[in-house]
């Protein structure tokens, strides 16, 4: 999805999440979300280069796995505020 979205090779997707997820900051935060099994989930949304991104994180004792990062369907409501799936270059607010 990051790739097609950014038109980008696979490398530069990988360095985009990785530059994503540590951006992200308390403010960036949504909600927790329940998996399979009982897993719990963190739900982020944040307008990187202006383009809006859902990013889900799961932290286990090894660090933190990256579930989803794509852009949005839907608005995501975040501690800092609404970030719009509408959001994209040439788009608007």
């Amino acid at each position: 999805m990051i790739m097609q979205a950014r038109s980008c090779s696979a490398t530069e997707a990988v360095a985009f999440a990785r530059v994503a997820v540590l951006s992200l900051s308390a403010d960036c935060f949504s909600e927790t979300v329940r998996m399979a099994r009982d897993a719990e989930a963190d739900v982020y949304g944040k307008v990187i280069d202006g383009m809006p991104w859902y990013i889900k994180l799961r932290a286990d004792g090894d660090g933190v796995d990256l579930l989803s990062c794509h852009l949005p369907d839907r608005d995501i409501k975040t501690r800092g505020g609404v970030v719009s799936c509408t959001v994209r270059p040439g788009r608007g607010r």
